[in-house]
């Protein structure tokens, strides 16, 4: 397995991941590039774990100032492991790279959400000394 600094042109793979973990969305392949490539350029990480080529494994890395830690933390948006690779390091091995990524971005913390539905996802992170805590709310803006 050999991870790697994701650009424009691993978008397909990554497109990929992101319809195996959300099989019942219909996501607009357009509109899902254009983000993509926007929060490349405003300097959003993304890594890919690859085996043989193909994609096994994502991670991406934001960051933002936080009043509550009085400085910056690193936020994971995505992470995803594709679902014959789990368990078998591929998630832990990009935790430890996009950690090494913060601590050069001098974040003070790594901090992510996920769904609730995802008890052994939750097992996976508290595993690798997440802390848990919180609630996370959204609402459409129309």
């Amino acid at each position: 397995m050999k991870i790697q600094k994701a650009g424009k042109k691993e978008f397909d793979l990554i497109f990929n991941l992101i319809k195996e973990l959300w099989p019942n969305e219909k996501f607009n392949e357009i509109n899902l590039k254009k983000v993509y490539f926007g929060q490349l350029a405003n300097g959003k990480l993304f890594l890919i774990a690859k085996e043989d080529q193909n994609a096994i494994g994502l991670i991406s890395l934001s960051t933002n100032y936080d009043l509550q830690n009085q400085g910056k933390v690193g936020v994971i948006d995505e992470m995803i492991v594709s679902e014959k690779f789990r368990g078998m390091g591929v998630g832990k091995r990009l935790l430890d790279e996009i950690s090494k990524e913060a601590k050069k971005r001098n974040c003070l913390e790594l901090q992510l959400h996920s769904n609730k539905k995802r008890k052994k996802t939750h097992d996976f992170y508290v595993k690798n000394k997440f802390n848990k805590s919180g609630f996370f709310f959204w609402r459409a803006v129309k």
